[in-house]
């Protein structure tokens, strides 16, 4: 049996050799060896949960049948009767009373009280209807069900944890028995894991003698000592527990521990490459690909990285391209495998032709069946004045087919573009939908067009990107550069940082995925646009700083002194940016502030701290309250008409070698982008340029709105008296949280929202789809009144939309807000794919001219009127992007790229923005992913991260 279609999941499943954390009972322990995965949400379930029946009668429930209900959206999970548990994933419930039971219940209820567990010396209490708390055993943090407590000792334990022996004989390592340890009770060997390699926290087993280590994870649910599973090898298989390096005979690299092993076949393999899929589709080759044990011998090179495949290793090759092949994790990424085990699928039909050749020259093409097209071959001038209405690219000399009755023309090119086709940008296939009239934002370039379209769930490539292919030559490079997504990198032709580049693969080279695409004759070239996100003052006379501190770690080659290094920068950055070495001050007329340059310079100040960078996490969760002491005070001179330094530095030394720059540059004269430009400026100079690889650019004057006799409209004031309060404001009692999101669950995130969407238009940016959740998460914590009104504003950078473009350079304020309104009650009710659809819909007006004139005149009425925020309600929240913004270019002046950056909010305002940021460098795992920054009344924040949690495992 290769995969099954049940009614418990909407996926399709396939049979894995063994479960280690189900699903569908939420069970830790008892791993079994049979059991079901679906590949595309990356989770597992027991057999039996699997195979379970869609009704049952039970005795908590003894009145109606219970039905098996899968909900796909949070807002229909339910609660647990029996254990009090939110239940997202699958449950009974009974239509007619309302009852809901978990399925772990209904099979093992929980003990309302453990009498005499193992793990502690006193009795343990259920926990029910619990916010999500820690077990003080295994240490996992956010434990959402059967967690029970001791009154005594406050002490948390899992219900599994809590029957675990402070000293047990494993089946690993049966020679001597592990005991219960901490770090500081036992040097242990690797600080690994020796089952499943990875990091052992504070709490784990040990055996001092042989320096074995096991997490509580492993202790719990240790894998089978053996497998026998056709899909990894002919013979049964043995895990072998300990450290010795091999080489996995499934994916070829290497491993350091405990892996399978068949001794009668010298073969080896790494327990995740038990259950790799057998035949599979990737989105870099036309056929599907089948997993070989070991390929012919000879050279290979990859498909996707384009480095060396050992041929007696597995991997995926074509059986109709005989060269072709691919190591077995390349061929496994999210971003190139559709995640579907094709063994026991036939093979789709044969290629459906776009067209139908009538006679000659005459064709009907599936997207114009009411008249027939006609060839026209080339060297027919047409002088551009006429457009392909696949490409929407005009049409000069290339050969074309037009409508023997209208206006319909395409490129011939275009004409035999495949009904369908797999591409780079996606690892689902795509299908040719043609044009409607209707414009859409191409998921690759973020152009707009009307033209015709790849298009699989809320995902649309316009043809021209389409063209594109994996490999491409660049004028400004020598070598083929092959596409990569994942790997963030500066474009060597633009500065920007980008996940998605064409990279060298002898050079350290990348280049930004082009923004245009063009093709002619059947040749593909293309050109890079310069796009730069940025901001337009929302409120110049609400005169907030930025505060932001980058965090560089030591370099002991480096010998240099970084405060020496960048005390010279900045004498020789302010010659370019001369206006930050004046003082800000309001001016006599109309009170709009003012750049007094006397020369006086920018305040620098130096510090040291005793403490080592690693021991604050490199700021990554440090206070608000003691990170300022990073950045430098502004000094404000209240007798000179509010007179202060626009910038002001302060380079922070720690005992480690590291630093951190903490700067703090107000609002009034640029924007999140111009902070990064000034701070990249300074790095370049201060690594030994003489020259910026940006020139800065003043022209305030492009963004002075008109000025009428209307008065100011301060953002929110029409619904000032319907906006939306929490029951926990006012309150000084606020924490600041960091909430890490990882790419596969925003990739996740958005393949549920696609799902949604039954006729998807357009796909959602990362954005659109957080901001989304937030705001709905935040709302829910703060408990607003339902029919008060809760607005998201959105910061939108107009430096592309004005006409002309601002100039490169241009590091000014270049943004607009816009607003999104909802009462509470309609964002409660409405869906993450709803929400995110508004949100879209609202970035779409900052682009709208008379929007734009509109923004700039009420910006000049604002400063005329003198106006500010002042009681900013609780409903009202402002979400910005740092993603793009706080790394304008390269950093590095000796001690390499800062592994963190760290944005500060002023404490009066905090709890009405929040902040969508790059991880810190430190973390591998969240390579792709996101930090979100939040601050809120500390009671509200449990509900939110609660919020936030769940639907990061949607």
């Amino acid at each position: 049996m290769n995969r099954i279609k049940l009614p418990t999941h909407k996926h399709p499943l396939y049979p894995t050799p063994w479960v280690r954390s189900c699903s569908g009972c939420y069970r830790q322990n008892d791993c079994t060896k049979d059991g079901y995965r679906c590949y595309e949400c990356e989770i597992f379930f027991h057999k039996k949960c699997a195979e379970t029946s869609l009704e049952i009668n039970h005795p908590s429930h003894p009145e109606h049948p219970l039905h098996l209900s899968i909900p796909e959206y949070y807002s229909e999970s339910k609660n647990c009767k029996l254990c009090g548990q939110t239940l997202i994933n699958m449950f009974y419930h009974c239509p007619l009373c309302k009852f809901v039971v978990d399925t772990a219940c209904i099979k093992n209820p929980p003990p309302d009280v453990i009498e005499h567990p193992k793990a502690h010396k006193h009795s343990l209490v259920h926990l029910i209807h619990h916010y999500p708390g820690t077990c003080d055993f295994c240490e996992e943090k956010y434990c959402r069900r059967y967690l029970y407590k001791c009154s005594q000792c406050q002490l948390k334990f899992h219900f599994e944890c809590s029957n675990l022996p402070l000293e047990i004989t494993h089946p690993f390592h049966r020679k001597h028995p592990l005991k219960f340890l901490t770090r500081e009770e036992h040097y242990f060997l690797d600080g690994k894991c020796r089952i499943c390699g990875d990091e052992l926290g504070r709490r784990f087993y040990n055996c001092s003698i042989c320096k074995f280590s096991v997490d509580v994870a492993c202790v719990k649910n240790p894998p089978p000592l053996t497998i026998l599973f056709a899909k990894a090898h002919d013979h049964q298989i043995s895990l072998i527990p300990r450290i010795i390096s091999f080489n996995c005979d499934a994916c070829g690299l290497d491993g350091d521990r405990s892996p399978y092993s068949c001794q009668q076949c010298d073969f080896m393999i790494h327990q995740s490459c038990i259950d790799l899929p057998e035949i599979i589709n990737v989105n870099r080759h036309e056929h599907r690909l089948s997993r070989r044990l070991q390929l012919s011998p000879g050279t290979w090179i990859c498909g996707f990285c384009h480095k060396k495949v050992d041929w007696s290793c597995g991997a995926y090759s074509c059986s109709i391209c005989p060269d072709y092949a691919i190591h077995s994790r390349c061929a496994l990424r999210d971003d190139v495998w559709d995640k579907l085990e094709l063994k026991g699928i036939p093979e789709e039909p044969q290629e459906i032709k776009p067209y139908k050749v009538v006679n000659g020259n005459l064709i009907r093409h599936f997207s114009h069946e009411e008249h027939y097209l006609q060839l026209n071959e080339e060297n027919i001038i047409c002088g551009g004045s006429i457009r392909c209405e696949a490409c929407v690219l005009p049409i000069y000399s290339q050969a074309f087919y037009s409508c023997v009755q209208c206006d319909f023309i395409l490129h011939k090119t275009c004409a035999n573009l495949p009904r369908k086709k797999r591409h780079m940008y996606h690892a689902k296939p795509l299908t040719l939908v043609v044009g409607d009239m209707t414009y859409f934002d191409c998921s690759a370039c973020s152009n707009r067009s009307s033209g015709f379209r790849y298009s699989t769930t809320n995902f649309n490539i316009d043809v021209k990107c389409s063209a594109l292919s994996e490999s491409i030559f660049h004028e400004s490079h020598g070598c083929t550069l092959y596409y990569i997504y994942g790997n963030g990198k500066h474009c060597i032709a633009c500065g920007n940082w980008s996940y998605s580049t064409f990279n060298c693969d002898d050079c350290d080279l990348s280049l930004l995925m082009p923004g245009r695409v063009i093709t002619y004759y059947g040749k593909t070239r293309f050109e890079v646009i310069q796009t730069h996100p940025g901001f337009l003052p929302r409120d110049v006379l609400n005169e907030d700083m930025y505060a932001t501190i980058y965090v560089y770690k030591g370099n002991e080659h480096n010998k240099n002194d970084p405060v020496t290094l960048l005390r010279k920068a900045l004498s020789e950055l302010l010659v370019y940016y001369y206006p930050l070495s004046g003082k800000l001050v309001r001016g006599e007329s109309g009170r709009k502030p003012q750049l007094v340059c006397q020369g006086e310079g920018v305040p620098f100040a130096v510090a040291t701290a005793s403490l080592d960078l690693i021991s604050l996490d490199y700021l990554e969760k440090l206070d608000d309250e003691v990170a300022l002491r990073l950045v430098p005070e502004i000094e404000i001179d209240y007798d000179t008409d509010f007179c202060y330094h626009p910038l002001a530095l302060q380079v922070t030394k720690f005992a480690c070698g590291g630093f951190t720059i903490g700067t703090a540059l107000t609002h009034v004269v640029c924007d999140g982008f111009g902070v990064a430009q000034i701070i990249h400026a300074l790095t370049e100079l201060a690594a030994g340029k003489s020259e910026l690889s940006v020139v800065p650019v003043w022209q305030r004057e492009r963004l002075i709105g008109k000025i009428d006799n209307e008065s100011a409209k301060v953002p929110g004031g029409h619904i000032a008296s319907l906006l939306a309060t929490s029951p926990y404001m006012p309150t000084t009692d606020l924490v600041t949280e960091i909430i890490n999101i990882q790419a596969v669950n925003i990739k996740r995130l958005k393949d549920t929202l696609m799902r949604e969407c039954e006729f998807p238009e357009e796909c959602f940016t990362t954005y659109e789809v957080l901001s989304s959740c937030i705001w709905k998460a935040r709302s829910r914590a703060l408990k607003l009144n339902p029919d008060g009104i809760t607005v998201l504003a959105v910061a939108v950078g107009i430096r592309h939309v004005l006409d002309p473009p601002l100039p490169q350079g241009y590091y000014g304020n270049a943004y607009i807000d816009v607003y999104v309104e909802l009462t509470v009650r309609e964002l409660e009710e409405s869906s993450i794919s709803d929400i995110a659809k508004r949100v879209k819909k609202a970035k779409k007006t900052a682009y709208d001219k008379g929007y734009i004139e509109e923004e700039l005149s009420n910006g000049e009425r604002l400063m005329r009127d003198d106006a500010k925020f002042e009681g900013v309600s609780d409903g009202v929240f402002f979400l910005t992007d740092w993603r793009n913004i706080g790394w304008f270019g390269s950093m590095d002046f000796g001690w390499n790229e800062p592994v963190n950056l760290r944005p500060l909010t002023q404490r009066e305002s905090a709890m009405h923005i929040g902040m969508i940021l790059r991880p810190s460098k430190l973390d591998p795992s969240m390579e792709g992913g996101v930090k979100v920054v939040m601050t809120l009344p500390r009671d509200a924040m449990v509900g939110f991260k609660l919020n936030m949690d769940a639907m990061n495992k949607l």
